[in-house]
């Protein structure tokens, strides 16, 4: 985990103007018959996967997760989440926390980011990239608190499942709850047979993503 960084609107500013040299587009599962492995992801930022190709970083990231805003336990049509009905593979039960409801550092009335969960196949046996643009809060005191953009590196197991939690969550109790950034992949493997089939996540460790884009 990360710690969250207390700023002012500027620096958002900059974080934004730092995504625009990464073209997107939405993520595509490998063919079938790829090795794969089955991963949830769980955010209320952004998360984007690539498979890596050589000692540079993508030029087109892939979107896999995008939070939306909801007010009253409803979407907001102006700013929808990606996907609009997220992908469920079957997979064991979620370990993960759950994420921060965000209040957005921008036309701050207009909902709450609320995370999102999806579960693709990503390609197994090589390495592959999780990226976000971070996730950002706004707070009553006109600051904003921000997870910065982060890219990691991982090599997934054939057939394994993973829960990927990338976003701005929780940690304490109480009058000491406090924001803390959140960029988690872990392992799911599962012990025992029917209703005491217990569910235990491991955590991997990435390698930091080259930052040089490939041409």
């Amino acid at each position: 985990m990360n710690k969250v960084s207390p700023s002012l609107g500027t620096l958002l500013l900059a974080t934004l103007t730092g995504c625009s040299g990464f073209q997107t587009q939405p993520y595509v599962e490998p063919p079938t018959s790829a090795a794969s492995a089955k991963v949830r992801i769980i955010s209320n930022s952004d998360v984007f996967g690539d498979p890596m190709t050589g000692q540079c970083a993508p030029k087109v990231r892939h979107e896999m997760v995008s939070a939306g805003r909801f007010s009253s336990g409803k979407p907001l049509q102006n700013y929808p989440q990606y996907p609009v009905s997220p992908p469920k593979l079957g997979m064991p039960e979620r370990t993960s926390a759950p994420l921060l409801s965000l209040t957005p550092t921008i036309r701050m009335a207009e909902g709450r980011y609320e995370e999102v969960v999806a579960e693709y196949r990503v390609p197994a046996n090589v390495p592959f990239q999780f990226a976000t643009f971070g996730a950002g809060a706004g707070t009553s005191l006109g600051r904003g608190v921000y997870c910065a953009a982060d890219a990691r590196v991982y090599t997934l197991e054939a057939g394994r499942d993973y829960e990927v939690t990338i976003g701005m969550g929780a940690i304490g109790q109480g009058d000491n709850v406090r924001p803390v950034c959140r960029f988690d992949v872990r392992k799911l493997v599962a012990f025992g047979e029917g209703q005491g089939r217990l569910t235990v996540p491991f955590p991997l460790v990435g390698v930091v993503a080259p930052e040089r884009v490939c041409d």
